[in-house]
């Protein structure tokens, strides 16, 4: 083929391996592109270790601060601002409820946020569930769970919200070897009126509230397929 077409433009061996285990910090997104398809995003954040404000004379650290690059649009970068909140009151209950995931102090610490293939343009709100589930990740020093693609707005009170596209983000899935993905409980009547053959082979976890993504993306050892969906349920999925 490259004898006749040449080389592909894009760097294919940047997705190798995209549905193992991926790093803290780092999760799989799902996009709609302009062009009628489905993309997989990796979404990547990092601690920032350099840069910071002083400690103060009193010792008081001061708040950490979250930068990003990758040609986010308006839309992108506004869901950058709720998932910030999102994480920060989640992160907080969970401490309120005597099960920390992170450090008391986690948001005085910096964050980067970077989408790879920084010359293509990103937008639109579906990227939240991801962008939760990898600022929870580095702030708790935990990778996600393997071979999980998820997409799904969110809201600054958790909730996951309805998406479009569905049936080009899990074609994206297909092309990546990715079966095991979070969409949100209300995309569900969208997927039924998909064909049985296309679905087959997808594992497909609903959710309506971002302790359900966590659920999902941070499981618990040992625990398997079916007391994820047993676990959602009881969540009142």
């Amino acid at each position: 083929m490259e004898r006749f077409l040449d080389v592909p433009p894009s760097d294919d061996s940047f997705y190798v391996n995209i549905n193992k285990q991926l790093p803290v910090g780092t999760s799989n997104g799902l996009a709609y592109v302009n062009d009628g398809y489905g993309a997989v995003l990796k979404i990547q954040f990092v601690k920032k270790e350099w840069g910071q404000a002083p400690i103060k004379e009193d010792g008081v650290k001061p708040n950490g601060s979250l930068t990003t690059t990758g040609r986010l649009g308006e839309v992108m970068s506004e869901s950058v601002e709720v998932v910030k909140i999102a994480v920060f009151n989640f992160l907080k209950s969970q401490h309120a409820k005597g099960t920390p995931l992170a450090h008391e102090d986690f948001d005085k610490d910096s964050y980067h946020l970077h989408v790879p293939m920084g010359a293509t343009p990103k937008d639109g709100p579906s990227a939240g569930v991801s962008l939760f589930a990898a600022l929870v990740s580095v702030a708790t020093n935990k990778p996600l769970a393997a071979n999980l693609a998820m997409t799904g707005e969110i809201t600054t009170l958790g909730e996951v919200v309805t998406i479009g596209g569905v049936r080009e983000k899990l074609t994206a899935c297909k092309n990546y070897n990715i079966t095991r993905v979070i969409l949100p409980v209300s995309n569900k009547k969208h997927v039924r009126k998909l064909p049985e053959e296309f679905k087959r082979g997808f594992t497909i976890f609903y959710v309506k509230s971002v302790e359900q993504v966590n659920a999902v993306a941070f499981p618990s050892e040992g625990q398997s397929t079916v007391d994820f969906h047993q676990g959602l349920k009881a969540m009142d999925v």
